[in-house]
Formats: structure tokens, sequence, C-alpha cells
């Protein structure tokens, strides 16, 4: 059964929805560096299958690793052009099995992470860029930039690049009196700029309890898939990043390794996809981006179940997956697709479905409080409460006190599931977060 409230809240600037965390997004994704220090970039990278070690191919732009107990090279990978993206691909070079490490790699960087909302959280990053040696800097600005790194060579293209750039920009102007930017004058405010964005789209999580983060030369050569084929970890093995086959990968298949972590597997695709577009700059057109059947964005067709009130929300059982439910799916995961009810929408000729289709205006309706945002607006404001709630909730657990955002979880999941239903991510992962923490709490008294 759904937790209960006496007292319900109101979607008003009141509730947290409003505020702040309409400025929050979903930035909170994106994995920020502060550098404190560097070392030699040679032998970075080691292997623990097989006794693998990193050679270059010579004469070649390309990487692979190969056994140095026997005189017979058994490449795992390479990185090689894709003309399909403009860009660098890592392909397998032989078969890979499943939980086979496929690189070991110290940091080239590795720093704590801060909060990017707090200005000067680059400080320390961009004062160990200038302290670095000329290799490690040039390593650090050969990473993938988003467009450049700098406000020129950006061009604003997107929303969200012109808010990372000026990010880079503040900060770089808030050194510009230090003691140690002075004694660097001859690195220019261009180039630092990059390097923080370099930091924004390129860095890992890292340390015993994660509140590190690195560049690693090797991993930050890995593209993303939402349905990855490589983990990383940096747990395994001590003062190491680990990438590890999720699963068997083939001959020739590229090796992918997750962005954004455990979100991958229980957010819609509209939620990743702008998680990934504002944490890394890019528009996700992997396989399960690209598929139709997104599992975690059904919620209650509008046909089947209208909803009552000015506030539109869904009938308590109905809203809580209780008895029989008909699920409103997009047709494509594309903005603007019609949705199908698995009820009232049946096959047509020509495999065309027919009858009733719905926007996602209707299916998902803003509560009249809201002033009338709706569909993917009013989804999105949800999602983004979600996560502030969720990060949050993961600082509590880590502390042991999982319980103490319990009310305020509870009251959400039911506005939520009152809003979108039992079967959408968002509604999974409130409850998700309230069964943790009853978990906690029977483990802490037991």
């Amino acid at each position: 059964m759904p937790p209960t409230k006496d007292a319900q809240p109101t979607w008003f600037d009141g509730h947290p929805l409003g505020g702040p965390l309409f400025l929050l997004g979903v930035q909170t994704f994106s994995l920020l560096i502060i550098v404190c220090g560097s070392r030699d970039t040679s032998d970075l990278a080691t292997t623990e299958a097989a006794g693998l070690v990193l050679r270059r191919i010579s004469g070649s732009s390309s990487w692979s690793f190969s056994s140095s107990s026997s005189q017979t090279d058994h490449p795992t990978w390479e990185r090689v052009v894709c003309a399909a993206f403009g860009g660098y691909d890592v392909v397998a070079k032989r078969a890979i099995r499943i939980g086979e490490v496929i690189i070991t790699e110290r940091p080239l960087l590795e720093a704590t992470s801060p909060d990017q909302r707090e200005p000067g959280w680059a400080e320390d990053c961009l004062r160990a860029f200038c302290n670095a040696s000329k290799a490690v800097r040039a390593e650090c600005l050969a990473m993938h930039a988003g467009g450049g790194g700098s406000a020129e060579e950006s061009g604003g293209t997107t929303e969200e690049m012109e808010g990372m750039v000026a990010s880079a920009v503040q900060e770089v102007g808030l050194c510009a009196n230090k003691q140690w930017r002075r004694k660097n004058m001859h690195i220019d405010d261009n180039t630092l700029q990059r390097v923080c964005m370099v930091f924004n789209l390129n860095s890992y999580e890292f340390g015993s309890d994660l509140s590190h983060s690195a560049l690693f030369k090797l991993g930050c050569m890995l593209n993303h898939s939402c349905d990855s084929n490589v983990r990383y970890t940096a747990t395994k093995q001590r003062g190491h990043g680990c990438f590890i086959a999720r699963r068997d990968i083939s001959m020739g298949e590229s090796l992918c390794t997750n962005y954004i972590g455990e979100y991958a597997t229980i957010m819609s695709t509209p939620a990743r996809r702008d998680v990934l577009m504002s944490s890394k700059l890019f528009k996700c057109l992997c396989a399960r981006c690209t598929d139709h059947t997104d599992l975690h964005r059904h919620v209650p067709c509008p046909g089947c179940h209208p909803r009552d009130g000015s506030e539109r929300e869904l009938a308590p059982l109905v809203a809580y997956g209780h008895g029989t439910v008909h699920y409103a799916r997009p047709s494509s995961a594309e903005a603007g697709a019609l949705w199908l009810c698995s009820h009232c929408t049946s096959p047509g000729t020509n495999g065309l479905e027919a009858g009733r289709r719905w926007r996602v205006e209707q299916v998902i309706p803003g509560p009249g409080s809201m002033g009338g945002v709706s569909g993917r607006a009013w989804e999105r404001l949800i999602e983004k409460h979600v996560l502030h709630l969720d990060t949050r909730a993961v600082a509590e657990f880590v502390r042991g006190n999982g319980l103490s955002l319990h009310e305020e979880v509870a009251v959400w999941y039911e506005q939520v599931a009152r809003s979108l239903g039992s079967r959408h991510w968002t509604t999974r992962r409130l409850y998700q977060i309230l069964d943790g923490a009853r978990q906690q709490a029977a483990e802490t008294h037991a």
C-alpha cells in the first residue's frame, strides 16, 4: 500500500518543487574534478587478464593490449576512427569474456569532487593544471572538451554548452588575482576555460568511498552507451580504475561504458538524454535510446483511466497499479511522438496501429495549480526533484540515517504516483528509496 500523509502538499512555490530547485537541473550528474597533483604518465595502464600490458602500436595512433608472457600478441582492443560520428571508437581486437578486466589504470589526475554550484569550484583544478608537467597538461588538453572548450570556440551551440562555458569563464575570472595564476601567465584564459570543460566531461568517480574524481588517459577514450558492455569500478584495486566486461564481447564490437552509472538502468529515454545533454553535452543515439520500447515511461492511459478534479490526479487504485490498469507508451523515442495504449490502440493494416492515440500533454497533464505546465515539461520538473531527493537520500544512507527523509519521500511518492502512475521510473525510484530506508532501519534495530 502507498504511504499516507494527513495533509496533502500542493504544487505551489511553497512546495519543494519551487524555488532553487528549478535552477538545479540535472547537472548534479556532472562529475567535477579538483586536481590535487600530477604524476609521471609512463606505464599508467595495465590489465589483470592473462598478464596483459599496454603497448603502443608502432607507426600508428592506435593502442592495444598484448601478452607480456608470450611471444604471440593477443590484442584486447584498439582505438580506431569511426566515420559514423566523426570521432574515435574503441573496438575489441579479440573475444572478451564477461568479468575480464580490460583496463586497469592509475589516474592521470585525481581530485576531490566539489559542488559545481559553489563559486570557486575549479580553483584547485586550474592551479594543479598550471603546476603540472607539460606532458600532463598536453594529455589533459587532448581530451574531449565539447566543441573546443572556450567561449570563442564553442559558438554557443546549445543552451547547455553556453551554461557550462559561462561557468568556466567565471571560474577562470575568479582566479585572476591568485598568486599561482600570476606565476603562470604564459597559460592563457582560453586554455584554462578548456581545462574546466575537460574536467566536467571526462571525469570518473574515484577512491574507496568514491568521494574523489579522476581523469584516466585510456578510460576517457571509451564512448557511452546506456546499455554498455563495459563497467567501471574504483574499488576493485586500490589506487586504480578498472574497466571490466559486463558481458561476453565479440571481436570487432565497440567497447562502451556508461557515463551516468546506475541511472542508465532505471531512467526513461528522455530522462537519460536530458542528463547526458546537460552533463556531457550530447544527445545519446545508442541502441537503447533509439528503441521505442521504453519500459520506464509507461503511464496510465487517459482514455481508459480519466483523471478527476482540477489537479488531474489518477484514482488511487490506478495510481498504484491495483487491479487492471491499461498503460500508454510513446510510439517512438523522439520528442512529439504520439502515445499508444495497450488496450484502446490495436494493430491495424500493414502493421500500423489503429484507434486512439494521445499527445504527451494528454497522457501527462500537469496539476491545475501549476498554471498549465504539462507533458514533457511537467514530467521533467518531477524528474529533477526526484533526482534531487535521490542525491540527498544517498548521502543520508551513507551516514546510516536513511529514515531522516522518509516522511518527505513518502509524500512525494504519493504525489508522483497520482500524477504518473506506478510504472514510471520516478515512482519506482521513490519506492526504492523508501524500501531502502526501511531495510536500513530494520538492520539498525536488529
